[in-house]
C-alpha cells in the first residue's frame, strides 16, 4: 500500500493512497473538458491509481487515450 503525506486542515497527515483518493475534490474525478495528450493520460492514470475506471470518468478518459495511442493493450480476457 502506498502512503501519501497530505496537508489537511493545517496538519501534515500520512494517508494510505486509497484514503487520499477519497480526499481529492470531487471535480478531480470528472471527465476532462479537453482531449488528454498521451503524457496527460499517463499522469492521470498515476494520480488515479486507486480509482476504478467505472467510478472515475477522468481515469476512463485517460485509459481510452492510452489504448487508442497503442500505449496500453487491454487484457483480452476482461470485459471493459
Amino acid at each position: 500500500m502506498q502512503m501519501v503525506l497530505v496537508v489537511f486542515g493545517g496538519l501534515l497527515v500520512l494517508c494510505a493512497s486509497a484514503l487520499w483518493v477519497s480526499l481529492k475534490p470531487a471535480g478531480a474525478h470528472t471527465a476532462p473538458e479537453h482531449e488528454l495528450s498521451v503524457n496527460e493520460a499517463h499522469r492521470t492514470m498515476q494520480r488515479h491509481r486507486g480509482c476504478s475506471r467505472d467510478d472515475c470518468p477522468r481515469k476512463e478518459a485517460a485509459f481510452r487515450v492510452l489504448v487508442e495511442s497503442g500505449r496500453v493493450r487491454p487484457d483480452s480476457g476482461r470485459l471493459y
